[in-house]
């Protein structure tokens, strides 16, 4: 799903800043803005003009008891997501996160022919990089190893590793903010790319290259402080292997190893929360935002997330009779000074709470989504996104809370999610309902029916 927030920004996947202009092919940037501008609709609700007036019936309340709460669904998967995870960064409020990545590689042709009496140049491992996560003035380390175990197309979890040798393939040591390229190339070691030269041609045209003789790399953080994410696409085939040699006959050779959506690949993404608000939070308990300073908090993944409830919404109803709701919004309040570095997510999506705090499923095993009244983004109707000039973020609730009033919706919980929860590890905090200086709040307009 793509999204053009504020043309004059960057182009935004999924709602996170992932691509800026000067990073991005114009050729594609200009394409990819041309299809999407068809679909998009303003990032603002439109004021639909209720103005409270007793004489008519019209009342507005934004005074409604909120109960919220920090839980953690860990369970996120990260195999075959579009970013390759690389890096480690400390958060004051979200503790040491940490990413590695382990990814196969695929040959780009088959029928090879070697020739004789090759000769290795050089192996280089290039990776298209799209997603910068913290301090981009940090000096980055990440260094490469050859995996030892084959990856499967079975579905992996942010909690899941692969192991790798201590042979080190590889390393770069980078500054962000002073690339002058979105491609990052790294030399890997002579060794490798010796026993990969001296394969036979037919066995490259086989799986048994993948399964037995290079089973994929590992991208591991060294001195980190920042995370990256590299690019996998099928388009555009920029992260590879590319190993250069010369024969008889030629002078310049290249081979050429994929690694792109065709092949298995997954993020380990972890986090300590040792001194934090959040320390003891687990996927078995939720900590009241009383506890966490009226803060709520939000990481993609990682899976934490804020659950809210409207405990006071039927003594209300009882207290004024049958009401009809002309709008009820939900906002959400950026706390001061929080994003920094840390860049929040531009779209949040909204699920069903059942009993257990855990998400809401249908009979079918879909998560049950909330979906507002009024979305900003066309394209992803259950979208809630990110207010730059308010730094709030807002939801029309309008049908549910008249659903919730007249018990067409048995629970009033509702869990806050990033919509990239398993693509980036933008974080995000915000007021709780009796946050002082960035409080949540339910504002409803509300007609009597008498």
């Amino acid at each position: 799903m793509l999204t053009i927030y504020k043309t004059s920004r960057a182009l935004r996947l999924c709602g996170e800043k992932i691509f800026s202009k000067k990073d991005f092919p114009l050729s594609a940037f200009i394409s990819i803005y041309l299809l999407v501008t068809v679909f998009i609709t303003s990032c603002k609700d439109p004021d639909i003009g209720l103005i409270p007036d007793e004489r008519i019936g019209t009342h507005f309340t934004d005074t409604f008891t909120i109960r919220s709460s920090i839980i953690l669904i860990d369970s996120i998967k990260t195999s075959n997501t579009v970013f390759l995870l690389v890096g480690e960064y400390n958060d004051p409020k979200f503790g040491i996160v940490k990413a590695e990545s382990y990814a196969q590689v695929q040959p780009a042709r088959f029928n090879t022919k070697f020739g004789t009496n090759r000769v290795l140049d050089s192996i280089v491992l290039y990776l298209d990089t799209a997603y910068f996560y913290g301090d981009r003035n940090n000096v980055q380390t990440i260094e490469i190893y050859k995996l030892d175990d084959t990856l499967s197309s079975t579905t992996y979890y942010n909690f899941d590793t692969k192991p790798f040798g201590n042979q080190l393939l590889g390393s770069i040591n980078f500054k962000p903010s002073q690339l002058g390229t979105t491609i990052l190339s790294i030399k890997l070691s002579d060794q490798i790319g010796n026993e990969l030269l001296i394969l036979d041609s037919a066995l490259l045209d086989s799986t048994e290259f993948i399964n037995n003789e290079f089973k994929g790399i590992a991208l591991v953080p060294k001195n980190s402080g920042l995370i990256c994410g590299f690019t996998i696409s099928a388009l555009t085939n920029n992260s590879a292997i590319i190993l250069y040699y010369q024969n008889e006959i030629e002078d310049s050779i290249e081979l050429k190893f994929q690694i792109n959506t065709a092949g298995a690949r997954f993020n380990h993404i972890e986090s300590n929360r040792t001194g934090t608000a959040i320390e003891f939070l687990t996927n078995t308990n939720e900590l009241p935002s009383n506890q966490t300073n009226e803060e709520c908090y939000l990481q993609a993944g990682i899976g934490i997330r804020t659950k809210i409830e409207f405990p006071y919404l039927d003594i209300f109803k009882d207290s004024v009779g049958d009401i009809a709701i002309n709008k009820a919004e939900l906002v959400l309040d950026v706390i001061d000074g929080s994003i920094d570095n840390f860049e929040q997510p531009f779209v949040l999506i909204l699920f069903e709470a059942d009993s257990n705090s855990q998400i809401t499923k249908s009979e079918n095993g879909v998560n049950k989504i909330i979906y507002p009244d009024i979305s900003c983004i066309s394209l992803i109707p259950e979208a809630i996104c990110y207010d730059e000039d308010e730094q709030t973020y807002t939801a029309d609730l309008s049908s549910y809370i008249q659903a919730f009033s007249y018990n067409k919706i048995s629970s009033d919980g509702i869990i806050i999610s990033p919509s990239s929860i398993n693509l980036t590890v933008n974080r995000l905090l915000f007021g709780s309902n009796k946050h002082l200086a960035n409080p949540m709040k339910l504002k409803v307009y509300y007609t009597v029916i008498k």
